[in-house]
Parts: structure tokens; C-alpha cells; sequence
């Protein structure tokens, strides 16, 4: 029996501080192809593949809902949003804005980092099927009823 390859998905990392970006590298690296932002923008040529944008809400002023926003633009896959203890607010607008999720940053938050993304991933794959499976499905309906 041969080996069973494991894909390593892509994932941006968005964050300003060094300290907290070796933190949550330690939580995601191993099991993901990670690229690091330290500024709110996206660079102009993306990596292929990306499969998830983990943002940190110290990225920006505006908590990083600037870069969700920007990211849903080109990157079809989940964001989740790292919260700092404490933010409600933050939590629920980048809920409003468009995050599939949000952890909030509490002490070991790193060791589910990696489990949360992951779990992003196939619910955004989970959603998509769906969403074409019905697409497939009224367009068979709209075929067996033309005349």
C-alpha cells in the first residue's frame, strides 16, 4: 500500500505584529502552505491556490474588516478573523461583514487555530457544493420544463 499524500493548503496570514504572528504561526504551520502579510493589503499577485485568509484584527484602524472586505473580492475561500479578548463589537462586525469565523484571542487560542481553519475550509467546500448541486438541480427543472 503507498503512502497517502497530504495536500498542504494555502493560507494568508494577516498581521502587524511580529510577536503574535510566531504565535499564530505555531498554531497553523505544519499543516498549511502559509503566506504573511504584515500590512492591510493584499499584494498584487496572490499565490495560487489560496484556500483561507486568517486576518488579525490589529492589521488595520479599522479592525481588518478593510482587508475581509478586500480579500472576499479575490479569494474564494473563508476568512476567519482573529479577535482580541474583549472586542465584541470587532467580533460581530466581522461577522456582519462576511467572516465565516472568528476566534477570539485567549490564552492557547494558537493550538485551535489550526483546527478552526481547517474546519473554515470544509464548510466553505461543504456550502459551495451545495450551492451548485441546487444551481444543477433548477437547471434540469428549467430543461424538463421547456416544451
Amino acid at each position: 500500500m503507498s503512502p497517502i499524500a497530504i495536500t498542504k493548503y494555502r493560507v494568508i496570514l494577516a498581521n502587524a505584529s511580529a510577536a503574535e504572528i510566531a504565535v499564530q504561526r505555531s498554531g497553523l504551520e505544519g499543516s498549511f502552505d502559509l503566506t504573511v502579510i504584515t500590512k492591510p493589503e493584499l499584494p498584487g499577485a496572490l499565490p495560487a491556490g489560496i484556500k483561507a485568509i486568517v486576518i488579525d484584527q490589529n492589521i488595520s484602524p479599522y479592525d481588518g474588516i478593510d482587508l475581509l472586505m478586500a480579500s472576499q473580492a479575490v479569494i474564494e475561500g473563508p476568512v476567519i478573523m482573529l479577535i482580541a479578548q474583549g472586542s465584541p463589537k470587532a467580533a460581530m462586525e466581522a461577522k456582519r461583514s462576511g467572516a465565516s469565523l472568528y476566534l477570539v484571542k485567549v490564552p492557547g487560542y494558537a493550538t485551535l487555530l489550526g483546527h478552526a481553519v481547517s474546519e473554515a475550509i470544509a464548510d466553505y467546500a461543504e456550502r459551495a457544493a451545495s450551492k451548485q448541486t441546487i444551481a444543477d438541480l433548477r437547471a434540469r427543472v428549467t430543461d424538463a420544463e421547456r416544451p
